[in-house]
C-alpha cells in the first residue's frame, strides 16, 4: 500500500541514517566526509615559504568552493583578505597586512581558515581551528591530530582554548604538534570521548 516500508527496507534505512548521522557528530574531518577536498585543500608553496619565514600565527585558506561567502572578508579588522566583486571569488590573503588576530578563522561558516605558527618551538608548530564540538577540550590535554581526510597524523597537546563574545562565539583550539605536520594538521580527536569511538568505527 502507499507509504509501506517493510521491515528489511526500515532497516536499511535507519543504518544509512545512523552512518549519516555518525559522520555528522565527527565533522567535516571525518575520514568520509572530507573526500571531496582530497587533494585539493593544500598550501600553495609561495603561501608555505611565507609561513616558514614568519613567527607570528598565519592564517591559511583553505576555500576551494567558488560561493556567495565572504564572512572572512567582513570580519578582518585590518583589511587583509579580499573577495571583493563577485562575491564567488575565492579569498586572498596580504601577509604583510596581517596580525593573526584569528577573526576570519571564527567568521568562516565552512571551517576553512587555519592559523599556524610554525615555529611556535624549536621542535614544534602550532595551529589553531574552529572546534564546534563540546565539551571542549582542557589546556595540556593530549589529543589525537588528524589531516584534511580525518587520518591520524601524530599525537598533539591542547595550548589553548580560546572563546570570545567577538569571536561569533565559536570556539578556537590551538594545538602544539610535531614542526614538520604543520601543513597537514586541521582537527582533532579527544582521546576517550564519543568522537573517538565513532572515529575508530569509521576508519
Amino acid at each position: 500500500s502507499l507509504g509501506h516500508v517493510n521491515a528489511r527496507k526500515a532497516r536499511d534505512i535507519k543504518l544509512r541514517a545512523e552512518e549519516k548521522l555518525s559522520q555528522l557528530k565527527l565533522g567535516p574531518f571525518s575520514p568520509r566526509s572530507n573526500e571531496k577536498a582530497k587533494g585539493k585543500n593544500r598550501v600553495k608553496k609561495n603561501n608555505r615559504s611565507k609561513l616558514s619565514n614568519s613567527n607570528n600565527p598565519t592564517p591559511v585558506i583553505e576555500c576551494y568552493e567558488c560561493i556567495p561567502c565572504n564572512p572572512c572578508e567582513t570580519a578582518c579588522p585590518f583589511g587583509c583578505i579580499q573577495v571583493g566583486t563577485p562575491i564567488t571569488n575565492l579569498p586572498t590573503l596580504k601577509f604583510d597586512k596581517c596580525t593573526g588576530c584569528g577573526q576570519c578563522v571564527t567568521a568562516c561558516p565552512g571551517l576553512a581558515i587555519f592559523l599556524v605558527e610554525r615555529n611556535y618551538s624549536a621542535t614544534e608548530a602550532a595551529v589553531t581551528f574552529p572546534y564546534e564540538f563540546l565539551p571542549l577540550p582542557k589546556k595540556g590535554e593530549k589529543v589525537i591530530a588528524l589531516d584534511r581526510d580525518g587520518s591520524k597524523i601524530s599525537e598533539g597537546k591542547v595550548l589553548r582554548v580560546i572563546l570570545t563574545k567577538k569571536g561569533d562565539r565559536t570556539p578556537l583550539i590551538k594545538i602544539a604538534i610535531p614542526k614538520k605536520y604543520a601543513d597537514e594538521v586541521r582537527h582533532i580527536v579527544r582521546i576517550g570521548s564519543d568522537s573517538m569511538k565513532i572515529y575508530e568505527r569509521g576508519k
